[in-house]
């Protein structure tokens, strides 16, 4: 795609325009603590990243926090599945994956 996504130790992560660079937005202000993983939806239309917190969030193009997921464990991991359909998260203590179905039209 044309956008590079990056993160780290800091509750934030950082949308980047592949060509030139640039940033194009941070995505802060949904984490309460590290980031742990983060992914871009097939249609480049959204972000969604996964922390320590216990949540995963689902980010608009202009990095605006539209839908917060809320587990009981830390979070490890996250991908995006069925064309962007549904997601799936990695708990860090207990090893569950859950797959949570997102509405399209977002």
């Amino acid at each position: 795609g044309d956008r590079l996504l990056t993160w780290g130790l800091d509750p934030a992560a950082v949308v980047w325009n592949a060509a030139s660079g640039e940033e194009q937005c941070a995505l802060a202000g949904g984490h309460t603590s590290s980031i742990t993983s983060a992914w871009i939806f097939p249609d480049g239309k959204k972000v969604i990243t996964a922390g320590l917190d216990g949540s995963a969030v689902i980010w608009s193009a202009s990095c605006v926090a539209m839908v917060r997921l809320e587990t009981r464990d830390w979070l490890v991991g996250v991908a995006v599945l069925s064309g962007g359909l549904e997601v799936v998260t990695a708990a860090g203590r207990t090893g569950a994956l859950t797959v949570w179905s997102v509405a399209s039209g977002w």
